[in-house]
């Protein structure tokens, strides 16, 4: 008669029956708050981006979606939420679009998967001392550091896990081994020494696969934020092109990737701002002048100056502003939404170069 797999929490921190892990989804409003956060351009201008163009959030769209299944595979909590969204969604988990680590991850829960289908009708899963698990630990971090991924870490990992006095690995090894024969209907007194010997390495290799998938999962977890970095460096070009459309539409002159118009590259002093004083008022004075210039070519536009020179303390000057546009054409006709957002805080040796760039410039204005 087979026996089927009852919840039982195992010292190894796994439950194997639990209720079924609710499916991720990926909102609109997620989408548009990854967009605005990676290209740097307003939540506005993204909103109304994705209103007229909603193609161009594909990809965006499949990559955050594919980032939210990571989170999920990291902090699952035991290996029955691990194998659902394994069997979910590794279709779209393609090893071509993701980092070695996360594929690592991926090829252990598979051997995982795979061991766990060949005992799982036949016998009841017992908890593991906690103590094995950290042995195991030890040992195949010492060899991960290294670089060394091979099975043969895996096994002597194992080993050295199980073998070591006061593990009683070899105790619940046969009470498994004993109600493998009974589910399998086997007389243990007609096997011969072979086919003992592969039912007891089948119950090896399920425990075996479950210390490398815990432990796979916790290096995870402890990678997921380098993970994700480069999962959307994948999509590093869509994103260029979603910024570069999204400044378009808006009719923004200068991408604001590009140096800031108040901190120029020149590091020359200004000869007439001689004292931190006259520097101070002279920037404070052209500043919202000067952006007003800047940004002449910007059609329905006007310049909010937030923080002009704002005295942080510690040679440290705080500068920021937005510049606001009204939509000219579409459903949100006669909106004002905000077409740039600026802040940084710069030096006083940086304000004195840009000083001097301000003036330039508009002394240029003034022969125009």
């Amino acid at each position: 008669m087979k026996m089927f797999i009852f919840a039982l929490i195992l010292g190894l921190g796994f439950i194997l029956v639990f209720p079924a892990t609710s499916l991720p989804e990926i909102s609109r409003d997620e989408v548009i708050e990854e967009a605005t956060r990676l290209t740097g351009l307003s939540k506005d201008i993204m909103e109304l981006l994705y209103e007229e163009a909603p193609s161009l959030f594909v990809n965006v769209e499949q990559t955050a979606f594919k980032i939210k299944i990571l989170h999920l595979f990291a902090s699952a909590r035991d290996e029955e939420a691990i194998l659902e969204l394994f069997n979910r969604f590794v279709d779209e988990l393609r090893p071509a679009f993701l980092p070695e680590a996360f594929n690592t991850f991926i090829t252990a829960v598979k051997a995982y998967k795979t061991s766990l289908e060949v005992i799982r009708d036949y016998v009841l899963i017992p908890a593991l001392d906690e103590s094995i698990y950290q042995s195991y630990r030890a040992s195949r971090l010492i060899d991960w550091k290294q670089g060394d991924t091979s099975a043969e870490s895996i096994s002597t990992s194992f080993e050295v896990a199980t073998t070591r006095w006061g593990s009683g690995y070899y105790v619940v090894r046969d009470k498994m081994y004993r109600e493998l024969l009974r589910g399998k209907g086997y007389n243990e007194n007609l096997l011969g020494a072979k086919m003992v010997k592969h039912l007891r390495s089948q119950i090896d290799q399920f425990w075996m696969d479950a210390l490398e998938l815990r432990f796979q999962q916790e290096i995870l977890s402890q990678n997921e934020d380098a993970i994700t970095t480069a999962i959307w460096r994948k999509v590093a070009e869509d994103l260029v092109r979603l910024r570069e459309e999204a400044l378009r539409r808006m009719a923004t002159p200068t991408p604001i990737s590009a140096t800031p118009p108040s901190v120029p590259a020149s590091s020359s002093v200004s000869k007439k701002a001689e004292t931190t004083e006259d520097i101070l008022s002279a920037f404070r004075s052209l500043y919202p002048e000067y952006l007003r210039w800047y940004y002449r070519s910007t059609p329905s536009s006007r310049v909010e100056v937030i923080a002009n020179a704002e005295d942080l303390g510690g040679d440290r000057y705080r500068l920021a502003y937005r510049l606001w546009q009204t939509i000219q054409d579409g459903p949100r006709k006669g909106e004002e939404v905000v077409a740039v957002s600026f802040e940084a805080i710069r030096t006083m040796g940086e304000l004195k170069a840009s000083l001097e760039s301000m003036r330039e410039s508009l002394q240029q204005k003034e022969s125009e």
